[in-house]
């Protein structure tokens, strides 16, 4: 199918690896041009670089880290700088927190998830939002997690911030709906990223057994009986990014395999 977006510009944020870099490759292949940021300049580069050759579209790196708020106001700088009317799609994305229990959660690990997982996202929508609406077309796409509706034990940061921007995007959406710029979040259930591999690992630990065992635990559990893949969760972005999407606004998607217990 083909999604009409040949020459619209995205931001994707955090793209060197997992779902990030699985948002950017499937909007290449749709013809996009993109903005890729993450913390590592070599890693970043080498990306942009192989985006680029395998779909014939200009990709620039920028180094940022999302954590950072100079960091995010000169990104956003440097994306206006070479695109004055902003871009068309944004793709919010930032590595999870670490896991830890409740109580043992730091009051710097609460203030630094709100700030890299929330006030991030805020931050550059209210620079490119209003240009989206002014050209009457946008696309605001936040990956979330499941840990947003269910909560994942030893996730307690991610669950609750995760939640508030989920309210926040909601709020959003309506707000500006009526000049064609859609809002939606994803929520991955369980894909197969490095992400994952490092709670399996600390599951592991925790609970005993192999990071393995608990890859094989926790397949079982899901009705699909398996991990997703990057490539399913990039044909959802590339979907809800494209014409055909325009009226889908204001949802969380969740892509988990039929995992996820809630039928709301």
């Amino acid at each position: 199918m083909e999604f009409g977006l040949q020459g619209k510009v995205a931001l994707v944020c955090a793209a060197s690896q997992g779902l990030g870099l699985a948002s950017a490759t499937a909007l290449a292949a749709e013809g996009v041009e993109l903005v890729v940021c993450a913390r590592t300049a070599e890693t970043l580069e080498t990306v942009a670089q192989q985006l680029s050759l395998a779909h014939g579209v200009k990709v620039t790196p920028l180094v940022c880290d999302l954590g950072s708020a100079r960091d995010r106001t000169a990104l956003l700088n440097s994306v206006l700088a070479q695109y004055p009317q902003g871009v068309d799609i944004v793709v919010h994305n930032n590595g999870g927190p670490a896991p830890s229990t409740v109580l043992e959660t730091a009051y710097t690990e609460w203030t630094n998830g709100y700030n890299a997982l929330f006030l991030s996202v805020m931050q550059l929508n209210e620079t490119l939002v209003p240009l989206m609406q002014a050209k009457g077309w946008g696309r605001v796409l936040s990956i979330s997690s499941i840990a947003a509706l269910e909560p994942v034990a030893h996730l307690p940061v991610s669950n609750a911030v995760r939640s508030a921007l989920g309210a926040y995007l909601k709020t959003l959406a309506t707000s500006v709906a009526a000049q064609g710029v859609t809002v939606n979040t994803i929520a991955p259930g369980y894909i197969a990223t490095g992400r994952l591999t490092t709670l399996f690992a600390h599951h592991a630990a925790q609970q005993g057994g192999t990071p393995l065992s608990q890859q094989q635990a926790l397949e079982g559990e899901i009705p699909a009986q398996r991990l997703g893949t990057v490539e399913e969760f990039g044909a959802t972005v590339a979907f809800l990014a494209s014409q055909q999407a325009a009226y889908i606004t204001g949802h969380t998607l969740v892509v988990d395999g039929g995992k996820r217990k809630a039928t709301h």
